[in-house]
């Protein structure tokens, strides 16, 4: 999360105006951006100290860079900003193709002690219309100008939003129902995954990493393998019951070291396994497909329900790997757990440059899977509690919205 700098400033100690950045919740955190699509950028809370107000021109803008800037890098992505107040479409803007300055003509009726709060969002241009894949995009909310009671005054805001990356498409990955095999000495399948596409598009993917966790038992080390070998790791395919080549398995217990010293990973410790296929693993748009992955034991302690191992796909990534790369710059680079492409290249391909890396996928990491040599039950913890729904409300000004295009800064 990114640290922001919060300022308010007023012309007398009775009237000031408050900005607040809300908290981050599913639409407003960090995350992939579908390109064609109306994507959150921000929320924030407005409170008018003293009297009312009136927020007539709130100064926003969109960058590509963590910090306040203005700059023209991001206009390819977003064509245009809009803003809710209470849910409701309340004006939009067109950020100047310059600089990306975005200034809402509001006119918005502040209560006085009430938090009014408001909803950013930005409309995405699709690929074809210029939107890079791999391309970051912030908000930032630079100052509000507001009117009170014979005065009017500008707070300086400094927010910035949390940063979404542009994508074609997305990946989405869940857990199924599980196996209930109990684990024993040799190949054991550990955790099914399930990989789906977004159905804005078509996407393939290459790598993957697993944190695994044995008590009672060793894994292991993995080896490189394809299918039908006997190789100490296997993904296989559970729609086609078959295993899929595998380019390249390696183990440690130290995540993403350059070139993985296959270790194996003894009772009590936490190791990490990362498998690149030999070929790209292509899920159509909207389809999903699962996966069950398998590693080889020894040392399986005899006593039932001694030996257990906790198994979850695995995310090192804290940054996206950003536009232009093709799988050779993702592979070679061993910290990427994770790597898949959204075919946003007209001609796809290994070395295409449409390849990214975990950062934002939706699932990563997952839950963890823990299956024993006693019950031999897979076990996940149970689903969080529904979001809860907060109501709001907002007034219009003059009962219409305001729209305003700007020209210049």
């Amino acid at each position: 999360m990114l640290a922001c700098l919060l300022v308010f400033a007023s012309v007398s100690s009775a009237q000031e105006l408050r900005v607040t950045r809300a908290p981050d919740d599913a639409e407003s955190v960090a995350g992939i951006a579908i390109a064609g699509t109306e994507v959150v950028l921000g929320k924030f809370g407005l409170t008018a100290i003293g009297s009312d107000l009136t927020a007539d021109i709130l100064h926003f803008a969109v960058g590509d860079l963590a910090q306040l800037s203005l700059s023209p890098n991001a206009v390819d992505e977003v064509r245009t900003l809009r803003l809710y107040v209470g849910g409701v479409l309340f004006a939009e803007v067109a950020p100047h193709t310059a600089t990306g300055y975005a200034p809402f003509v509001t006119e918005l009726i502040l209560p006085e002690n009430y938090v009014q709060h408001i909803t950013v969002t930005g409309l995405f241009n699709t690929v074809p219309d210029g939107a890079d894949s791999g391309a970051s995009v912030f908000l930032y909310f630079f100052e509000a100008h507001a009117l009170g009671k014979a005065t009017q005054f500008t707070t300086q805001v400094g927010l910035i939003g949390n940063r979404k990356v542009v994508y074609k498409t997305k990946p989405i990955i869940t857990l199924p129902r599980q196996l209930g095999i109990k684990l024993g000495a040799g190949e054991n399948p550990v955790i099914r995954f399930t990989i789906g596409a977004d159905p804005a598009g078509p996407l393939a993917w290459r790598g993957i990493t697993f944190q695994v966790s044995p008590v009672g038992a060793d894994v292991v080390a993995a080896v490189d393998t394809v299918a039908g070998t006997t190789g100490n790791v296997a993904i296989r395919k559970v729609e086609t019951a078959t295993n899929l080549n595998i380019a390249l398995a390696s183990s440690g217990q130290t995540p993403f070291v350059d070139g993985f010293p296959n270790q194996g990973i003894p009772s009590g410790q936490s190791g990490y396994i990362s498998v690149v296929l030999s070929n790209a693993e292509r899920i159509p748009a909207g389809a999903n497909f699962t996966y069950e992955f398998s590693l080889t034991f020894r040392n399986v302690s005899p006593v039932a329900g001694a030996a257990y191992v906790s198994v979850r796909a695995f995310i090192n990534e804290t940054v996206s790997a950003g536009p232009g790369n093709n799988l050779q710059d993702l592979v070679v680079r061993r910290d990427n757990s994770f790597v898949w492409s959204d075919h946003s290249s007209v001609a796809h391909s290994d070395s295409s440059p449409d390849w990214a890396n975990g950062w934002g996928v939706p699932g990563l990491p997952s839950e963890s899977v823990v299956t024993d040599n006693g019950s031999g039950i897979f076990q996940l913890p149970p689903p969080p509690p529904p979001p809860t729904v907060r109501e709001e409300r907002f007034i219009f000004p003059k009962d219409r919205w305001v729209f305003f295009a700007p020209v210049g800064v």
